[in-house]
């Protein structure tokens, strides 16, 4: 989704439709899966052919898998490119095993017809190493702190998680070699093993009448 927050232009279009005149609070551009964004500026510094220059634009750009990100752009030149990073996103899946439950990622869409038998989606909390606590419920997504535009990077799938808690079990630390693991490991692998937690330990007593 590509919102048009402010700008010194008079409409907003793109090629699947007229979007009318942009306003205070902003414009959504439509969904589609190749849809262009296309203003036209009335108050750049100078016209190059009949195209305004140095016009002013906000705009704010976010989907399902990606925070809102903003970029402030003065239109220098006839074509303008940004790159955006997308944030983290995967899916935690927890299996019964004996003496605990075992919790492997995959990526977002998986297949299901390629889980492991008994799989189900992991409910319970990721431990971050910074300290905070995230509920989750099958699907994670995390901001892709270390995204560079000017670079082409991994970015690490795990290296924000330290803890992970299910509700009766011992809670289990994410291995560190983990901590370099990639997301575009991630997506040749499909799945990996991340954690495995203890079940707790049950004491029986019998007490025999008298």
């Amino acid at each position: 989704t590509i919102e048009l927050v402010r700008a010194d232009v008079p409409d907003v279009a793109s090629d699947t439709g007229a979007l009318g005149p942009a306003k205070a609070e902003g414009a959504v551009l439509p969904k589609s899966a190749d849809t262009r964004m296309v203003v036209q500026g009335s108050k750049g510094r100078c016209v190059v052919e009949g195209v305004p220059l140095q016009a002013k634009l906000q705009l704010r750009v976010y989907h399902s898998s990606m925070r809102m990100q903003t970029v402030d752009l003065v239109t220098t030149r006839l074509r303008l490119e940004f790159v955006f990073g997308s944030d983290i996103v995967f899916r935690l899946w927890a299996i019964e095993v004996p003496g605990g439950l075992a919790v492997w990622a995959s990526i977002d869409d998986l297949d299901m017809n390629r889980l492991p038998e008994r799989s189900r989606p992991f409910s319970g909390q990721l431990g971050l190493r910074n300290g905070q606590s995230l509920e989750v419920s099958g699907r994670v997504q995390l901001p892709w702190e270390t995204f560079q535009p000017g670079l082409i990077e991994p970015a690490l799938a795990f290296a924000k998680l330290g803890r992970i808690h299910a509700s009766g079990y011992h809670p289990a630390d994410v291995p560190d070699r983990l901590a370099s693991f990639t997301m575009k490991q991630l997506q040749q692998e499909e799945f990996i093993e991340v954690a495995t937690l203890a079940a707790p330990e049950v004491g029986l007593q019998v007490v025999l009448p008298g």
